[in-house]
This record gives structure tokens, sequence and C-alpha cells, in this order.
């Protein structure tokens, strides 16, 4: 087993052929970043900057060097299925949070069908 350290404290290790996980600098339950299917995830390696890293896939046909972000990202369990006016207004909620400067990033369980989604931005 292989770790490394991320420039802000977390830990990113390989188990072996169960992939890679992260896990906080102060410790607790760690978080799944890959889980390999017929390859193992070996070696993680830091890139600078946000917790980034590289890391060794080794497959039967052949070999590859990777990379992947152990930021944590919104994967929503259930969606919310929108249409008509409730689209609309989501759909500019969502808008006027990402052109706040202190918003980073906007994550949401929506489901609009694309005929409706093109209907409400093309006004």
């Amino acid at each position: 087993m292989f770790g490394t350290w991320c420039d802000d404290g977390r830990i990113v290790f390989d188990t072996w052929n169960g992939g890679l996980r992260v896990l906080s600098g102060e410790g607790g339950e760690p978080r799944v970043l890959t889980q390999p299917t017929d390859e193992w995830h070996l070696d993680p390696q830091p890139l600078p900057g946000p917790c980034r890293v590289l890391f060794y896939t080794h497959r039967s046909e052949g070999q590859a060097i990777e990379a992947i972000s152990a930021e944590v990202t919104f994967v929503p369990q259930s969606y919310v299925h929108l249409e008509g006016k409730e689209a609309e207004l989501m759909l500019k909620l969502m808008e006027a949070l990402e052109e706040q400067d202190d918003v980073q990033a906007v994550h949401a369980n929506f489901d609009i069908p694309q005929a409706v989604m093109e209907k409400v931005t093309a006004r």
C-alpha cells in the first residue's frame, strides 16, 4: 500500500487492488476515489495545488498513468422532475447562483427534459 499527502493535509492511498481512497488529515472514515474493475490503481503521487494525484493503472492490456481530483463532489441519490414554471424558476435560480462571485460550485438534483430546457433557455 502506498500513499501521499496533499497540500491541504488529506491523504490519498491505494488499497492494492481495491482502488484509491482519500482520508482527512485528522483521520476518520476513508472515502472511495476509484473503484477499478479488472485493473489496479496504484502508487498515488501528488500534483501541486488542490488535492489532485497521478496514479499508475495496471490492466491486462497494458499500463497507464492517470490523474484524479480528491475534491468532494455532489452525486444525487434521487432526482426531482421539473417542467413548466417550476423548471423555469429553477434554471433562473441556478443562473443567479452561478453568477455570484462568492459561489465556487452549484450542484442540483433536478431533472428537466431537454425540450423543456431548450424552450426555457431560448427566452
